[in-house]
């Protein structure tokens, strides 16, 4: 499972992950708010993959049933169901506003310190996901201020704090070929290439993916594998508490993945 399909499926299971911790007695209000959450998904996505020049402009489609344009007729309705949810007044407005924002300013710091060379420590890279991952705290409050709940908004953030630290660590690991040859600068990449610089490591055969045949056999892979071990840790232990029963359970597969990781690194290190 990539990263892509992880993230999405993610995305559109979280409300049903985090429901139990709202007593939802009407279950038309719940459905509604569950469409206008996968409108606005999809929306978000696409614009994501607009920004990382993921999108086919070359096909010869009818421009109407594009991605790009169904993703703007999405997002309408998204809108238009939350207002009807909410009101204009509601404070679920300005909650979204922080977090959209801080995921759109997030994707510009990104490609600004990608161009710039930005060397990344560990508290940029927590930065940098957070942002990534910043629009799944609008549908969480959402289902707050909807319903009665036995949590606080901030109580949820410290539940998925830790989930997406260790989901975009996966990305970084996973996608590392593919972002050195886009110019995607990461956690992971920088961590390399100051390690190859520090060792002064060269490259006179001029080998494929040198880049991350060192990640791999530096040990940097394995203290990312191991720090998103932790943080899934983390989260699924703050998910038993909850008694978030789907959740933990969501995790486990995770942990497989992470297992899969581990069985690489230690077959290419030894």
């Amino acid at each position: 499972m990539s990263q892509k399909t992880i993230s999405t499926y993610f995305f559109t299971r979280l409300l049903d992950f985090i429901s139990p911790l709202c007593d939802i007695r009407n279950t038309e209000t719940f459905s509604d708010f569950k469409n206008a959450v996968d409108y606005y998904t999809y929306y978000t996505f696409t614009i994501d993959a607009l920004i990382d020049g993921e999108l086919d402009f070359e096909t010869s489609s009818n421009p109407a049933d594009y991605k790009l344009v169904k993703a703007n007729l999405r997002n309408t309705r998204s809108l238009q169901i939350l207002t009807g949810l909410f009101g204009s007044s509601s404070e679920f407005w300005s909650l979204m506003e922080k977090y959209m924002s801080t995921y759109y300013s997030g994707l510009v710091v990104e490609k600004q310190r990608s161009a710039n060379a930005f060397v990344h420590d560990l508290n940029s890279f927590k930065s940098y996901a957070l942002a990534k991952h910043a629009p799944a705290f609008v549908p969480s409050g959402g289902l707050i201020l909807l319903f009665d709940s036995q949590v606080t908004q901030e109580r949820l953030e410290q539940l998925l704090t830790p989930l997406f630290y260790g989901m975009q660590m996966l990305d970084d690991m996973e996608d590392f070929n593919r972002d050195t040859i886009s110019g995607q600068l990461t956690y992971c990449i920088s961590r390399t290439r100051i390690y190859i610089e520090e060792n002064q490591i060269e490259n006179p055969n001029n080998l494929e993916r040198f880049e991350e045949r060192v990640f791999y056999m530096s040990g940097i892979a394995r203290e990312c594998n191991d720090f998103a071990e932790a943080q899934f840790r983390q989260a699924q232990e703050l998910a038993r508490e909850l008694q978030l029963d789907e959740l933990v359970l969501w995790i486990d597969s995770m942990f497989q993945m992470l297992k899969h990781n581990q069985n690489i690194i230690d077959e290419v290190s030894n």
